[in-house]
């Protein structure tokens, strides 16, 4: 495992290749940027944000989907930014945005959370390329990554609180996730789940900060293998390169502890198969 990147992030979240650019871009939360390097941390660039950010996605034709704490919004090619319209839904008094991913059909998937981390308030919604939003799911205190097998009849969602991998049965052409069941259960002293994404093998890797390592899970639910990280909390996995054979790892720098010399660090490792993509907003 490598480091790539001398600066660090205070939360370091939502890894993305870009194959068309050749960058990984990333978001730190606490710090409010969107920041992008090549893929050995080569030609660093920062943008400032003007909110906090939960997570983001690309757009098919050029630009970015931002999921702000919030609220969602579209920015094209030259950073202007539209805002989507909420259902109604949204409590944004209640929660918040967090991770999110897109299917394969360029729908946005994104999880919320509890302002507060007390009660379990949070929900899934579904963002369609016409911009409507549908609320799909809820029950959840901390909803992270969400991830889909390469057949994409099953989804993943971790969510941090309880500390649970979900699987569903998902329908790509429906847009319909389903018989939501625990595939992971993390109260067994293996911290929590952050991050995550899949591999073509089907095996799911997710990031699990307050364990000190990222873990490779089969389509059961069993461990395949861990990965220790020089980063006391990584936060969130995504495959990139050429070829989608090397693991890109964020992290975070603890507040509760003196933060380590690696902690907040953007990390790479070769991995034993290639990954998923990241799939791109369609609107």
């Amino acid at each position: 495992m490598r480091r790539i990147e001398a600066r660090v992030d205070e939360l370091g979240e939502c890894p993305t290749w870009d194959e068309r650019s050749g960058r990984l871009l990333r978001i730190d939360i606490i710090g409010r940027r969107l920041l992008s390097c090549g893929f050995d941390g080569e030609r660093p660039e920062a943008v400032s944000l003007v909110e906090f950010p939960g997570s983001f996605a690309l757009r098919r034709n050029g630009g970015l989907l931002m999921a702000y704490r919030r609220r969602l919004a579209l920015w094209d090619l030259a950073g202007n930014e539209t805002r989507i319209e909420m259902p109604a839904e949204w409590d944004g008094n209640r929660e918040r945005f967090n991770d999110g991913s897109c299917d394969a059909r360029g729908r946005f998937w994104v999880g919320t959370m509890d302002r507060r981390l007390q009660d379990a308030v949070g929900a899934l919604y579904r963002v369609d390329s016409d911009l409507t939003i549908h609320r799909m799911a809820s029950g959840f205190g901390l909803s992270n990554g969400i991830a889909w097998s390469p057949d994409n009849r099953t989804m993943y969602q971790c969510d941090s609180r309880p500390p649970i991998i979900y699987a569903y049965e998902f329908d790509l052409d429906a847009g319909v996730a389903q018989n939501r069941r625990t595939l992971v259960d993390f109260t067994c002293a293996m911290g929590m789940p952050d991050g995550c994404t899949t591999d073509v093998e089907g095996f799911i890797w997710v990031a699990a900060p307050s364990a000190s390592q990222v873990m490779r899970f089969d389509p059961e639910g069993k461990l395949e293998r861990s990965v220790r990280t020089t980063a006391a909390m990584p936060t969130s996995v995504t495959f990139g390169g050429a070829d989608l054979r090397t693991l890109f790892i964020t992290s975070m720098r603890s507040h509760e502890a003196p933060p380590g010399e690696a902690d907040g660090a953007v990390f790479a490792c070769e991995a034993p198969a290639a990954g998923m993509p990241r799939r791109r907003f369609a609107a």
